[in-house]
């Protein structure tokens, strides 16, 4: 599967970040990050991360 979906320790990981702030990214109302929660957990696509990682970056 070439874009794998990430639980929300998995993008915690990679963000370096605690799984509640992840959650938090995940619910706040400017720019949330993607997730679905297709039972108990909430999974994010590694494409969709990727875009939102590059949306927080500042602007020149």
């Amino acid at each position: 599967m070439d874009d794998p979906y990430l639980t929300t320790r998995q993008v915690g990981e990679i963000l370096q970040v605690t799984e509640e702030t992840v959650m938090g990214y995940i619910r706040r109302k400017r720019d949330p990050l993607p997730a679905s929660k297709p039972g108990k957990a909430w999974r994010i696509l590694r494409s969709d991360l990727d875009a939102w990682m590059k949306r927080q970056r500042p602007k020149e």
